[in-house]
């Protein structure tokens, strides 16, 4: 009975050593750094920037405000964006990169939802100028250029310039707008239906140009490329690295198991 208690103990205290023994490699080799956010995929983050691009793009060509996947996207990139941010500045290189990095999505989702601010404004003059046009001619107001109905010309020119911003359009359109300045500014007190046509093809203009500058940079290849390669080049490193202390730490456990019971079978037959 003694020879039995003595057994146990031993074999505890043994247990107790390895334990201990593989549970301080483990702290000390293992952890996980304080701000590590969780597993990172650049290819994801590189994916969902692209796909805004596509989804915006399509926005603008449909004159569509549903944003419901645009914003889901934008969301999914700052959610990428608070785990990226989170590793480890070891290098100067990878600094560099992250910050310019942080500082392309931080103009990138400023100018998204700009752009949906004003997709939304400029359909809603869009929509309103066909409603205008109509006022104008309940009140018998009526201008002609070249025998044609002005106001119904300048729709049409609207229309056009919306469905492709192109110079052509674009001068067609700012040719209506000065021939409706000049309209107002024979008038002795400017006729307020003539002064809303005028404001919202001046709206379609200068919404259509601030959705063309966002647009034109969504076209363009990604400037952060390299920087992307640098991040998963250094996060492939750490998961690599990870992996080889993982094998470790396994093997050291195998190693302890194997150890333990080689000092049992050793124990017993010494107290036998």
């Amino acid at each position: 009975m003694k020879g039995n208690r003595l057994i146990l103990l031993i074999a505890s205290i043994l247990l107790l050593t390895i334990s201990s023994g593989l549970l301080f490699y483990k702290n000390l080799f293992l952890l996980e750094g304080p701000r590590s956010g969780g597993k990172v995929d650049f290819e994801e983050l590189r994916y969902t920037d692209l796909q805004t691009n596509t989804t915006a793009l399509m926005m603008r060509k449909n004159l569509s405000t549903e944003s419901t996947v645009l914003t889901s996207e934008i969301n999914r990139i700052k959610e990428l964006m608070n785990i990226v941010t989170d590793v480890n500045k070891n290098s100067t290189e990878l600094g560099a990169s992250l910050k310019k990095i942080q500082t392309y999505f931080d103009k990138k989702i400023k100018n998204l939802e700009k752009f949906q601010v004003g997709l939304k404004d400029l359909k809603n003059s869009i929509e309103s100028l066909n409603p205008t046009y109509n006022e104008l001619t309940k009140n018998n107001l009526k201008f002609v250029v070249d025998k044609k109905d002005f106001y119904r010309e300048c729709v049409i020119d609207a229309l056009f310039y919306v469905a492709s911003t192109s110079k052509e359009n674009e001068i067609r359109l700012q040719d209506d707008k000065k021939i409706l300045a000049q309209i107002l500014g024979f008038a002795t007190a400017p006729n307020p239906i003539i002064l809303k046509y005028s404001h919202l093809i001046d709206k379609i203009l200068l919404r259509g140009k601030e959705l063309d500058v966002i647009t034109d940079s969504l076209k363009n290849d990604s400037p952060i490329n390299s920087e992307m390669i640098i991040l998963g080049k250094y996060y492939k490193e750490s998961l690599d690295s990870k992996a080889h202390d993982g094998e470790i730490f396994l093997t050291m456990v195998f190693g302890a198991i194997v150890l333990y019971l080689l000092c049992l079978v050793f124990i017993f037959k010494k107290l036998n």
